[in-house]
């Protein structure tokens, strides 16, 4: 067991105001409340609330522990990325990773300037076409052969 740490260490739970993660043998369990863990070893042994937060000799046994109350828990989960079974949208922030490609309707591209210009260059592919920089007006050409489309200049 990894030593307690948490707003309560040192405090008389039945007096203590706060929370305390606990590892336990099998898992690490966040206790969302210190009132709610001195209501079950209330119901379990009376005496047990004059035990100290942080105290390494003192365990608490995961089958006294009313995992409902702690945000369903259950004894065998283990909160890993391997246990994500659901993505969500991220609403807000910077995109830090890696440039999002075409066929997962990224762009393919990191960087644009002004009057660059996308345009597909192959089959579920974006090409960058560079803007004007000069002073005279500039339109897009392409040219195909009849059957394939080829890239505009």
């Amino acid at each position: 067991m990894t030593n307690p740490f948490g707003s309560v260490v040192g405090q008389l739970l039945s007096e203590a105001d706060g929370s305390i993660p606990y590892n336990l043998p099998e898992e690490s369990i966040y206790l969302e409340s210190v009132r709610g863990l001195r209501d079950e070893l209330d119901q379990v042994q009376s005496d047990l609330i004059s035990i100290v937060a942080g105290d390494l000799s003192f365990v608490i046994d995961p089958g006294t522990i009313d995992h409902d109350s702690l945000l369903n828990f259950l004894q065998t989960e283990h909160y890993l990325q391997s246990a994500i079974v659901k993505v969500g949208v991220i609403a807000t922030g910077t995109w830090n990773a890696d440039v999002i490609t075409e066929v997962y309707g990224g762009t393919g591209q990191s960087s644009f300037i002004l009057g660059d210009v996308l345009y597909s260059d192959g089959a579920d592919s974006l090409g960058k076409l560079a803007g004007n920089t000069t002073a005279t007006k500039k339109f897009f050409t392409q040219i195909g052969d009849g059957a394939i489309s080829a890239a505009p200049a």
